[in-house]
């Protein structure tokens, strides 16, 4: 899992997190950002089409300005 955060000066952040045994992470996010999460979850495939089968997907946001 990957999270990205660029702020209004352009400048971006790059984090890497892994999940825990129930799929669970945690990704610290309090401050005012553009942020996109993404993530890769890779199966092993039983067909000889493919080694793997890969599901993707990631979610876009603004986290506001403190008041």
């Amino acid at each position: 899992m990957v999270s990205w955060a660029k702020n209004d000066e352009g400048n971006t952040e790059k984090s890497n997190f892994n999940t825990d045994e129930n799929g669970i992470a945690i990704i610290p996010i309090s401050e005012h950002k553009y942020w996109m999460i993404s993530i890769v979850h890779m199966v092993l495939n039983d067909t000889p089409a493919a080694d793997y089968h890969s599901y993707w997907g990631s979610v876009t946001f603004e986290m506001p300005k403190q008041q």
